[in-house]
């Protein structure tokens, strides 16, 4: 009796671990806006004379919070946007040069058999938390000699939904990145250059 006891019990638990698992993709099948494309990230677009221009994309039904040190508002180029919490917003404009925007370089350094990353970039202590729309893409570029033995660059960003109601993020949520990765940088893949608009 027992035995039938822990067998039913056993087949319970089953089917509540199942059920929360197909609850699980259904709602993460919900987040995705397309299916097959990445959601947020950085592409390598082309190339300067001294810089590469990078374009970072958000391909989600949200806004997301990215640090910048300029506050990117122009009186012919206004956009609103209401977040999950009820709080208005100003997006940052679509496909415009975003020139401050934080961003973090990664770079390996040997020591003997010892490999070390040194972190670069730019950011600065005073910032602005600055929005991008839902499929909005800004673009930024990083100067050649910045990334000469860089192996690869990021952008820290936050969701909309991670604002509380008092329209801050706490400093205990985690903070997600979107890498760009140098295969070799030395022998990169060739960039077009870069179009003068």
């Amino acid at each position: 009796m027992k035995k039938n006891y822990a067998v039913i019990f056993i087949l319970l638990l089953f089917n509540v671990f199942s059920y929360s698992q197909v609850e699980k993709v259904e709602t993460d099948n919900q987040i995705k806006p397309e299916e097959g494309t990445s959601t947020i990230f950085v592409k390598a677009e082309c190339e300067e004379k001294q810089s590469i221009r990078f374009r970072l994309f958000n391909n989600t039904n949200w806004a997301i919070a990215v640090s910048t040190f300029s506050f990117y508002l122009t009186p012919d180029n206004i956009r609103k946007t209401t977040l999950q919490n009820g709080k208005t917003v100003y997006l940052m404009p679509n496909n415009k040069e975003i020139s401050s925007l934080f961003y973090f370089t990664e770079t390996e350094q040997s020591q003997g058999n010892k490999k070390s990353v040194v972190l670069g970039g730019y950011r600065t202590d005073s910032y602005n938390t600055s929005w991008i729309g839902s499929k909005d893409s800004i673009f930024f570029s990083i100067p050649k000699e910045e990334l000469k033995d860089s192996t690869e660059i990021y952008i820290m960003f936050r969701y909309e939904w991670e604002l509380n109601e008092k329209g801050i993020f706490s400093p205990n949520e985690i903070q997600h990145r979107a890498y760009f990765r140098f295969p070799d940088y030395n022998n990169p893949q060739k960039l077009a250059f870069c179009s003068k608009s």
